[in-house]
C-alpha cells in the first residue's frame, strides 16, 4: 500500500531562538535546566595551531514539525579547508510549540591559524543560524 499525502509531515525548518558557544554546559539533574558556562565568541592564542580542550554549542529552537534532520559544522571563514568538526542528527518535534534544545560538545578542536571561523547550523538543508568565532594571536594569551 502506498503512502498517503496526509501520512507525511511537511519538512519545515524550525525557528532558532538561541545559538551560543561556551566552554561547558551544566544540566541540573532535578530540573533539566541548562547553565552555559564560559560563554565566548573569541579566543586568543600564543601560537598556532591551537587546540581547545572543549567547545560546547547550545541551540534552542521551536516551530519544528516531526523528524527534523540537522547538520552542524565548524569551518574556516572562507571554507578553504575541510570542516574541523561536522555532526549530523535528527531532532523530533512532537508539537510545533515545543522548544527543542540541542547540546553538542566538541573535544580537542584544533584551529590551524588565526582568523575567523564559523559554526553554521542547518536544518532541513536550510541555513538557520551561524555563530562566528574569532581566533586571534597574542603573545600574552593564556594557554588554551
Amino acid at each position: 500500500m502506498g503512502e498517503r499525502a496526509s501520512d507525511k509531515i511537511e519538512q519545515v525548518p524550525p525557528y532558532v531562538i538561541a545559538m551560543v558557544t561556551c566552554d561547558s554546559i551544566y544540566v541540573d539533574p532535578t530540573t533539566g535546566k541548562k547553565s552555559l558556562l564560559g560563554v565566548f565568541s573569541a579566543v586568543c592564542a600564543r601560537s598556532f595551531p591551537v587546540r581547545i580542550g572543549q567547545l560546547c554549542l547550545y541551540v534552542a529552537m521551536t516551530d519544528g514539525r516531526g523528524v527534523t534532520p540537522f547538520t552542524i559544522r565548524l569551518v574556516d571563514g572562507e571554507e578553504e579547508r575541510d570542516p574541523i568538526f561536522q555532526m549530523q542528527g535528527e531532532i523530533i518535534f512532537t508539537d510545533p510549540r515545543m522548544v527543542a534544545e540541542l547540546i553538542t560538545g566538541m573535544v580537542n578542536i584544533e584551529f590551524p591559524e588565526a582568523g575567523e571561523y564559523r559554526l553554521p547550523f542547518l536544518a532541513c538543508n536550510t541555513l538557520l543560524m551561524e555563530r562566528r568565532i574569532v581566533i586571534a594571536g597574542s603573545p600574552e594569551a593564556p594557554d588554551a
